[in-house]
């Protein structure tokens, strides 16, 4: 049932083939509903007011978290070209292959950053601390984060230092995956109000994720002399064409 939800939303963002401004947004949504087979639309069907309500909550967060803005797009053009094969499709794998990781040592009143050996980056101990430990810290664009008391002994230093350089060119497949499943947690523990925010913000990705402005670092147009264009795209043109869609 859940993969069924999850189909229609693709469906209907492919089929228009834009990330939409706030309009659309909850056009999507609410069309989205109509198509859902009958089992699933005893549920929705009566929520199809909120879905469309709160289509764009995931663009208002972005005035809350700075991290939010982060969700909607992914810059495919700075990991080479398709198939993108420097990616490996896992969030933590991709996170710690691309970001730069240091010891931190201390030397007097002097902090110095050394970078740390690929013999000892790549040593499954040092990727399972990053998966766990070094995770908790997230959030931050550099991490300072101790090592293990294991680590430390072998290493001889007492924590590293993490410059992210994934997130600020965009987690949106990623941010997909971590919406889908909060969502079927949801379903699994029957909480109807999670259910439907859930629900209402994995529409809202799946729309972003179809928009080619959302894959590309050129996504104003700033690089091409065609400032402005993605607010022309999302909103704009929905807005002016909309009853001639075929939805």
């Amino acid at each position: 049932m859940i993969w069924q939800l999850y189909s229609v939303l693709f469906f209907l963002a492919f089929h228009n083939n834009s990330e939409w401004g706030f309009f659309a947004h909850a056009q999507i949504n609410e069309l989205a509903v109509y198509t859902l087979p009958i089992d699933m639309k005893v549920f929705f069907s009566p929520q199809q007011d909120y879905l469309k309500r709160h289509a764009t909550d995931a663009d208002k967060r972005r005035y809350a978290s700075a991290f939010e803005a982060t969700r909607h797009f992914i810059d495919l053009d700075q990991y080479g070209e398709f198939p993108y094969s420097s990616l490996k499709r896992d969030f933590k794998a991709d996170l710690y292959s691309y970001s730069s990781l240091e010891f931190i040592q201390y030397h007097n009143q002097d902090t110095l950053y050394l970078p740390i050996p690929g013999s000892v980056l790549n040593q499954q101990a040092f990727i399972n601390w990053f998966d766990t430990t070094a995770m908790q810290y997230y959030y931050e664009t550099v991490w300072v984060v101790p090592l293990s008391d294991t680590l430390r002994s072998r290493s001889g230093y007492e924590a590293v230092r993490i410059i992210d350089h994934l997130t600020p060119h965009g987690v949106l497949p990623y941010n997909l995956e971590r919406v889908y499943r909060k969502l079927v947690r949801a379903f699994y523990e029957k909480k109807g109000s999670t259910i439907c925010r859930y629900a209402a913000d994995l529409g809202h990705y799946v729309g972003d994720a179809t928009v080619p402005l959302h894959t590309c670092s050129n996504y104003n147009g700033q690089k091409t002399g065609q400032y402005g264009i993605h607010a022309y795209w999302v909103s704009r043109i929905p807005e002016l064409f909309f009853d001639q869609y075929h939805v």
